[in-house]
């Protein structure tokens, strides 16, 4: 009996029972985490829609996690009992542009959460809830939508900032500007970016998808070029290039979405051809647990392809509202899916072993 789903779902870890949870939210912003079993074990209502996906931390050193998302006007770190941690939620006063982003610069669970804002201004908290101590809240030429990325090369951090003008910024741990990037990148909304560090800030490149629905690569201390684009015979409205990041071997692979085909290209330059006789999305991303979706327009079925890039042939009813993960820690992963705006469903994916 969930009303509508807006948001959702995602697994996320129980340190209780060493299985997963799923969380999602409705149409009128009450949030529900759900059991691996299926039961609802708490709900609560928040002021707003959830900006982005939804991250886990451990903020008192204590193997317990703790939820992490943001709307446009308050972030929230909250428990697995649904109460929030001493000096959350932080009502922001300003709009956040962009889903917020934690860092852990160090490794010692010391989190730093950067949100940008619709005032132009990339804010810090700590785990305290207050504003970071001596972060000069760099101010902006235009909104950021993407989240904020970090990256480390020679014991330096940098904090990457893509703005929707398509400037690019990398501060320091203190919001300085560390490094002059003398080139844009203009990403579409929906676009993916990955970061290919090198042993110098100078040859460290950029890839996304670009407006002209190829593939740029942008290295941070010189040109930009596109590395991927679309042939003037394919040149319609149904076909792109995307990232499809393959956290399982560490690379950062490509695709070419067609009309009724689909390649990707690994990092070995070796490709992989896959023909679909409907019109579909292609869905993936970190909630997918290195799988590929894709979901048939017409009938709403997924099919599966793996981090090795063999399709199953099972069809799951399913929706663009979709996660995977073990949520049972039994060696077996999952589908779970939303049907008909408020039907939560979990399959166990078949292995093809």
């Amino acid at each position: 009996n969930i009303p509508k789903l807006i948001w959702g779902p995602y697994a996320l870890n129980n340190h209780r029972s060493g299985t997963k949870d799923i969380i999602v939210q409705d149409q009128d912003n009450t949030i529900y985490l759900i059991s691996a079993g299926g039961k609802v074990k708490w709900s609560i209502n928040i002021e707003a829609k959830i900006l982005g996906e939804i991250s886990q931390i451990d903020a008192y050193q204590n193997n317990k996690f703790q939820m992490v998302f943001n709307t446009k006007s308050n972030l929230h770190v909250i428990d697995i009992l649904g109460n929030e941690i001493d000096g959350f939620p932080i009502k922001l006063n300003y709009l956040a542009s962009n889903p917020v982003s934690i860092f852990d610069y160090d490794n010692n669970k010391d989190y730093r959460f950067l949100i940008a804002g619709e005032d132009f201004k990339i804010h810090n908290y700590n785990i305290s809830g207050s504003q970071v101590s001596g972060w000069i809240q760099p101010e902006l030429s235009s909104t950021i939508a993407m989240q904020l990325k970090h990256f480390a090369i020679n014991g330096l951090d940098y904090i990457l900032s893509v703005q929707n003008s398509g400037v690019i910024k990398l501060h320091n741990r203190r919001g300085g500007e560390r490094f002059t990037v003398k080139s844009n990148a203009f990403l579409p909304s929906e676009s993916n970016l990955a970061i290919n560090k090198s042993f110098v800030i100078d040859s460290t490149s950029i890839v996304y998808q670009d407006t002209l629905k190829g593939i740029s690569k942008l290295i941070l201390g010189g040109h930009n070029n596109e590395i991927y684009s679309i042939p003037d015979s394919l040149n319609t409205n149904d076909k792109y290039w995307n990232i499809f990041a393959n956290k399982k071997f560490n690379k950062v692979n490509y695709c070419l979405k067609q009309k009724d085909r689909l390649k990707i290209i690994d990092q070995s330059k070796e490709e992989f051809d896959f023909q679909f006789y409907y019109p579909y999305d292609i869905l993936h991303g970190e909630r997918f647990d290195n799988f590929m979706a894709v979901l048939n327009t017409n009938t709403n079925e997924i099919q599966l392809i793996d981090s090795k890039y063999n399709i199953n042939p099972n069809l799951f009813r399913a929706s663009k509202m979709s996660c995977i993960g073990n949520i049972n820690n039994d060696n077996s992963k999952e589908l779970i899916t939303v049907v008909n705006n408020n039907i939560l469903i979990c399959y166990q994916i078949p292995s093809l072993n």
